[in-house]
């Protein structure tokens, strides 16, 4: 078995109660930075771009994933999300 599909096997086997809870707090706190990230990023230079960009590369099709705080539907909606993080450290755009 590859080392992904015994890793997939494993986190598909986990629940809540198995899990530590500084394991729960920590990831409640990267969420809340996620999100946070998306709502003070969502209209910076950056993530306008990276935006434009999907949206032109994927026009006409509907992704399979929705941009946080735009709610556009794009087969790379991460791609967009990790601009809006790079947007946060310049915001001066993508170079």
């Amino acid at each position: 078995m590859s080392l992904s599909r015994e890793f997939a096997a494993f986190v598909s086997g986990l629940r809540h109660e198995d899990l530590p809870p500084e394991v729960v707090d920590r990831a409640k706190g990267v969420t809340l930075e996620a999100l946070a990230s998306a709502l003070v990023g969502r209209n910076m230079l950056a993530s306008r771009q990276a935006l434009a960009l999907m949206q032109e590369e994927e026009a006409g099709g509907g992704g399979a994933a929705t941009v946080l705080c735009h709610g556009n539907r794009l087969t790379n909606a991460a791609l967009v999300y990790s601009c809006v993080y790079l947007g946060l450290r310049n915001p001066h755009g993508i170079k």
